[in-house]
């Protein structure tokens, strides 16, 4: 009997690491869709006015920026698969059939991508 991966596992000595790419996610988040219409772009809800404001943690912007262009120089599969883990974040299988991995090699692939960016000491 085979288990699945937790791709949500993140090991002890990753934790840092895996913060700063938290971050660095909030930095890169695209805010809005390219699709929308310039017109209804700047427009609000009236619905804000019955609800109470939700207040977002503010990011780091120099450390997502310094991330930003360590996460660029990683070779091509961990530097998706980093984009695909903390950013985009949409299905799983359509990923990994994207990046021709396995459920473990993706696994993988996440840890080693974490483990580069520490060992480059970003």
């Amino acid at each position: 009997m085979t288990t699945n991966p937790d791709f949500h596992y993140v090991p002890e000595t990753h934790k840092v690491i895996d913060e700063r790419l938290s971050n660095w996610a909030a930095y890169v988040q695209v805010k809005s869709p390219s699709w929308v219409s310039p017109i209804w772009k700047l427009g609000k809800s009236n619905g804000r006015q019955w609800h109470e404001p939700e207040f977002r943690p503010a990011c780091d912007v120099l450390d997502g920026n310094r991330l930003e262009i360590a996460v660029r120089a990683l070779p091509d599969v961990h530097m998706r698969s980093l984009r695909w883990f903390y950013v985009y974040r949409y299905g799983e299988q359509k990923f990994r059939r994207e990046a021709g991995l396995t459920r473990d090699g993706l696994v993988q692939v996440l840890k080693d991508a974490r483990q580069m960016l520490i060992n480059r000491r970003v």
